[in-house]
């Protein structure tokens, strides 16, 4: 999904770090110490807490951000997590020309150039748009979205039916704001009930055609919720926006490790030596140092 540089992943590591979110837009940038706190929901077509086969993902931020005078409601913004550097070694003050008092006030380009002094590395989080916004104080609260959950209402197709699949999905997420992008072209590689690989004659690894197949009619009352995870289903994947706000389908990969008796209760031991970075003390049941 996404990659850290050498260098972010070695202040990753270290003991003195911060995480802080970033919200942007073509008219302004909210940064970390005006977003007091964040909170992230999900909202699906699946039944369970997991995501299942054909489960249709739309996920939700709820922000307060110290801020009273922007307007956020209907707005897309782009969010997105950055390091804050407390070493010394990066910092607001390194941004030559100006304060931090002035943030709100740079132009993108000039926060671009902040950026450059922040590693210039932002992990996006995704696209979301304001669905709710209310101001308390000299706080707003407000509720970001991406485009899928405006998804619950009814399917109404702007293509001619029948269609094949990839028509309706592209339609849909034209009518939602959003780019699809599932690559058709790319075929599935087949394997057996139990997962292992299918091969034919010269052992090689056998493919499916490109998957797509035609839909006659749209059943009355179904949203476009539905009908993408009925198209998710059929590709045996789920569906959601990633994190650059394209509509994408997606399954499992393969198990990076295997837990087996002799290692599902036990630590795994590391080569690396641990920093502590602090102690916590229970004094008693009313008081903790």
């Amino acid at each position: 999904m996404y990659t850290t540089s050498t260098t972010v992943s070695s202040r990753i590591e270290s003991y003195c770090r911060t995480w802080r979110m970033w919200l942007e837009n073509d008219e302004s940038v909210i940064m970390g110490d005006n977003i007091m706190s964040a909170t992230s929901d999900v909202q699906s077509t699946s039944l369970s807490d997991d995501i299942e086969l054909g489960a249709v993902c739309s996920q939700s931020w709820a922000l307060q951000i110290n801020d009273a005078e922007t307007r956020f409601l209907g707005k897309e913004y782009d969010l997105s997590l950055y390091l804050a550097d407390l070493t010394g070694v990066t910092t607001y003050s390194t941004l030559e020309a100006y304060t931090y008092a002035e943030l709100s006030k740079l132009t993108v380009e000039q926060i671009s150039k902040l950026g450059e002094v922040l590693d210039g590395e932002r992990i996006p989080l995704g696209r979301f748009t304001c669905v709710k916004s209310k101001k308390s104080g000299g706080n707003t609260e407000v509720t970001f979205a991406d485009r899928l959950y405006f998804s619950d209402k009814t399917y109404v197709p702007k293509v001619k039916l029948p269609a094949w699949s990839k028509a309706v999905e592209d339609d849909i997420c034209k009518q939602l704001g959003l780019q699809n992008g599932n690559d058709y072209t790319i075929p599935a590689k087949l394997r057996v009930k139990g997962g292992a690989r299918l091969y034919g004659k010269g052992h090689i690894r056998l493919k499916t055609a490109n998957f797509d197949f035609k839909i006659s009619s749209i059943p009355k009352d179904t949203t476009m919720r539905q009908m993408l995870s009925y198209i998710a289903s059929a590709q045996g994947e789920f569906g959601f926006v990633d994190r650059f706000g394209r509509y994408v389908r997606k399954w499992y990969g393969s198990s990076v490790k295997i837990l087996d008796n002799n290692t599902i209760d036990l630590p795994t031991l590391g080569e690396r030596p641990n920093i502590l970075a602090g102690i916590v003390c229970k004094v008693s049941d009313s008081e903790t140092l």
